[in-house]
């Protein structure tokens, strides 16, 4: 499945879960045991329910509750409020879903709403280096997936930088922690791997750029 495809079902299906982009990137490659894996074709697929069930949209993806209107008569006040988050999320729904393309566009760590990341946890202490997607891609890859793969690895070498950085010293200990130097050095050595890949195919010889650096 493309990553058009793959991103919108799972931005506009699970619009809880996944919130923005990002939340999308940090499930499919630094979360194992997420139901996806790749495919023969370089693609990440859903390993689990398969391409078909991509395509399918669900009846109530926002799952918002129907509003029991004895409430506007005994809590007039509160019955207004939830009204007004319902419609919050409607808006937010439809926005993504009228400018999927654009979201996709924009660098991993777009916030178009304030979103927290749900994995968090995932890309900055528990790094799973043998089994994550997004350090065990195949040779053949697609374009659009390792164009995408790229921009996140590039996010995640950033983000542990931030959190374990100079501007995170503790009192106890260096800034880094062996476990994060580790992690922090398979990354950047993916994210070279899959540049490479895409310098490759769009006719540039990264050995050339190097010696011009």
């Amino acid at each position: 499945m493309t990553v058009y495809k793959t991103y919108k079902h799972l931005l506009t299906n699970y619009p809880n879960i996944f919130s923005c982009p990002l939340d999308v990137s940090c499930h499919l490659f630094a979360v194992i045991g997420n139901g996806y894996e790749w495919s023969e074709n370089g693609e990440l697929a859903d390993c689990v329910r398969g391409d078909d069930y991509l395509l399918k949209d669900k009846d109530d993806p926002l799952g918002l509750p129907e509003r029991d209107e004895r409430l506007l008569a005994e809590v007039p006040h509160l019955y207004a409020q939830f009204g007004l988050q319902d419609e919050a999320k409607r808006i937010k729904y439809k926005f993504i879903l009228d400018n999927m393309e654009d979201v996709l566009r924009c660098s991993p760590d777009t916030s178009f709403f304030g979103s927290n990341i749900c994995y968090g946890h995932y890309v900055v202490k528990n790094i799973c280096l043998k089994y994550a997607h997004g350090l065990n891609f195949p040779a053949n890859i697609t374009d659009d997936w390792a164009k995408t793969l790229h921009k996140f690895l590039n996010w995640w070498l950033y983000n542990l930088n931030c959190v374990y950085g100079l501007s995170h010293k503790g009192e106890s200990g260096p800034w880094w922690g062996q476990n994060a130097l580790d992690a922090y050095e398979v990354i950047k050595k993916t994210r070279d791997e899959v540049n490479e890949i895409i310098q490759l195919r769009a006719g540039v010889n990264p050995a050339s750029i190097k010696e011009q650096q």
